[in-house]
Formats: structure tokens, C-alpha cells, sequence
């Protein structure tokens, strides 16, 4: 039966299409009861924790010509979400070349991608997939999935600048462990991007990480 879920960090839709057993993550997200969380929340891929998600009833799934009498095992599609990851080197110049290649690992699994001419790999994960571990050129990265939180929060504008290297200190939750370092990377980061550099991350400030985060 339909239900209403509250997001905790981490998950994300994909994993709840996947659970209720959606084909879709469209299915979920255009549901008419989500419309004021569409509205506040353009990208269905960035939720924040707390955000409340209408889970429909799922449409049955049909089979048809299956003998009696005989045990079968059946396939069903269902949601994996992808991952879109740009790597760039500091000087937001992207990881190119004939021998880019990235290893990634995740879910006890490795596997190695060609990275793009723009510095992308895109690749499908779990559902229930929590961290993914790259190798680029000997350098190890790890990332979280689905912990991003929306930029118009405090921790959306702190993650996005400490993944774009800006240094902006630890963070407790919502609130910042080194408000002089923060304000550090917001003015660095607001420099670099021809923002007025006045330390306030604001619409244009958050408009300018999206920007350059993709997210």
C-alpha cells in the first residue's frame, strides 16, 4: 500500500523504487502527492534528510504461459541508479588521455572504466551501494552515495565546497566545526568564479556551485 517516507542520509530514491518495487524512479518521483517536493527540490537525485516522499502503490507485475506443475525462475527490471563523476585535477583541468583509466570498487566488486574526453566515467550501482572507492593515476578517492544534501542547506554548500577542494573545515550536522575556514573557502571560491567576494553564500554563490559541481 502507498506509504510516506522520510528521507535519512543516504538513501535515495532509486533504492526506494527498488524496495517497493517501482520499474521507474519516475514512478515515485511524478507521483501528484510529491508536486510541492518537486517544487522545492528540482533534482530528484538531491533530497535532503528529513524531506517526506510519497511511495504509490506499485502496478502488479504480469506473467504469462507458465506451465503448471514446474518451478520457474523470472526477471523483473528494476531501478539501479548511475553515477556521473567528473574528475579534474586542481586547476579544474579534467583527467584525460590515452591511458585514463579509473578503477572503481564498490560493493566488494573492482572494475576499470575508459574516463571520457571531458574527464567523466559514468557507471550503474547498487541500489543499496554506500561508497564507491576510485583509483585515478595512483590517487585513491572515496565517495559517499546519496549523502550530497540540496545546496540551499548548510551542509549542501560546505560538502560541495570541500569536494571542490576549497578546505572549508570539518562540519557537525548543520553546523560548521571552523566558521574562519568556511568563510575562507566561500571567498575563494566566490574569487575564482568572478562572484562578489563577500563571504555570503547566497543564491548566486549557490547558484555558481551548481554550476560547477553538477549537482
Amino acid at each position: 500500500m502507498s506509504t510516506q517516507h522520510r528521507i535519512r542520509p543516504g538513501e535515495h530514491l532509486a533504492r526506494l523504487a527498488y524496495l517497493h518495487g517501482h520499474r521507474t524512479v519516475e514512478d515515485v518521483w511524478l507521483a501528484d502527492e510529491n508536486g510541492a517536493l518537486r517544487d522545492a527540490r528540482p533534482d530528484p537525485g538531491v533530497l535532503a534528510s528529513g524531506d517526506v516522499v510519497h511511495i504509490p502503490d506499485a502496478e502488479p507485475f504480469e506473467f504469462h504461459g507458465l506451465a503448471v506443475g514446474r518451478r520457474h525462475t523470472l526477471e523483473v527490471e528494476l531501478p539501479y541508479p548511475t553515477l556521473r563523476v567528473e574528475l579534474a585535477y586542481a586547476n579544474e583541468a579534467p583527467v584525460v588521455g590515452p591511458d585514463a583509466l579509473a578503477k572503481l570498487t564498490f560493493d566488494g566488486d573492482s572494475q576499470s572504466l575508459p574516463i571520457d574526453p571531458a574527464g567523466v566515467v559514468e557507471f550503474e550501482v547498487g541500489p543499496f551501494t554506500e561508497e564507491v572507492e576510485f583509483v585515478v593515476r595512483g590517487r585513491t578517492l572515496r565517495c559517499t552515495v546519496a549523502t550530497l544534501q540540496p545546496v540551499q542547506t548548510f551542509a549542501g554548500i560546505h560538502d560541495r565546497l570541500a569536494n571542490l577542494g576549497y578546505e572549508p573545515g570539518g562540519r557537525r550536522g548543520q553546523r560548521s566545526r571552523n566558521g574562519v575556514a568556511l568563510l575562507s573557502a566561500v571567498q575563494e571560491f566566490q574569487c575564482d568564479h568572478g562572484l562578489s567576494v563577500d563571504g555570503d553564500p547566497g543564491e548566486q554563490t549557490q547558484a555558481a556551485l551548481l554550476d560547477v559541481c553538477g549537482a
